[in-house]
């Protein structure tokens, strides 16, 4: 698995996007939050690539966030279900 961060200059703004390549199965995940979702020169670039990836027998995943930052919301994601299963043990 190789994991890389592009950093892109648009409109003297830094775009950090998470990129995930799997060896098997085949695929590219671009892990995108709202911002860079709605942001047409991300999204052209990414369909751009998507269609030479495909040419290696890769599938491209585009991965979206909601509002809020990923890694936040996974954070509260795993706290919710530590504190859950600690409940479980003690009941």
């Amino acid at each position: 698995m190789i994991i890389c961060n592009f950093i892109g200059n648009n409109n003297h703004e830094v775009t950090i996007i998470r990129i995930e390549v799997k060896e098997k199965p085949k695929m590219v995940l671009f892990y995108l939050n709202q911002k860079e979702s709605a942001d047409g020169k991300i999204l052209k670039s990414i369909e751009d690539n998507a269609q030479a990836l495909k040419n290696l027998s890769y599938l491209s995943v585009v991965v979206e966030s909601g509002e809020d930052d990923l890694a936040d919301s996974l954070y509260c994601l795993m706290k919710q279900n530590r504190k859950a299963a600690a409940e479980k043990l003690s009941a």
